[in-house]
Order: C-alpha cells, then sequence, then structure tokens
C-alpha cells in the first residue's frame, strides 16, 4: 500500500504507473482530477477541509472515484445521507 501526500513536488509524478493500493489525502483530489486518476482509497479526517470542500469530497463519493473513505465524522452533520454510503466510514 502507498500513501500519497498532496505535495507540489507529485506534480508531473505518473501515477498510473502504480499497481499497488493506494490511499490519498485531503485536499490532492484536485490534481487527480486533472490527471483523471484517483486513489484506491480517500482520507480526510481534518474538519476545516471536510467544511470547506464539502461539495468536492460529495463529488468524490458519489462518482465512486475511490473505493473507499475514510473521513472525520463531522461531515455527518453537513450532509446527513452520507451514512447510506457503505463504502465511508468515520
Amino acid at each position: 500500500m502507498i500513501i500519497i501526500g498532496n505535495g507540489k513536488s507529485l506534480e508531473g509524478f505518473d501515477f498510473k504507473k502504480i499497481k499497488e493500493e493506494t490511499i490519498g489525502l485531503c485536499c490532492a483530489y484536485r490534481y487527480w482530477e486533472k490527471i483523471n486518476w484517483f486513489p484506491t482509497y480517500y482520507c480526510c479526517v481534518d474538519h476545516v477541509v471536510i467544511k470547506s470542500h464539502i461539495k468536492a469530497i460529495k463529488n468524490l463519493i458519489i462518482n465512486k472515484k475511490c473505493k473507499a473513505f475514510l473521513l472525520s465524522a463531522s461531515i455527518i452533520q453537513l450532509w446527513p445521507n452520507i451514512q447510506d454510503y457503505k463504502n465511508v466510514f468515520f
């Protein structure tokens, strides 16, 4: 398993060559959208990021961009129906 951060140094990295399962973090989804690549799992437990990026996080989940999601339970206050998604963990 490879854990991928969201630093600028990853720009230009060929993510599509990765064969292992991956965990992507926080706001890195912005870059993944640009390159049309998504990690196996997405993790964001930062309350502030979840609140300010709720629309994008919803998009990741609804469109099944990743296999599963680990999020702060604080998202439930913003999106109560998230609990209906069986691939979302808190």
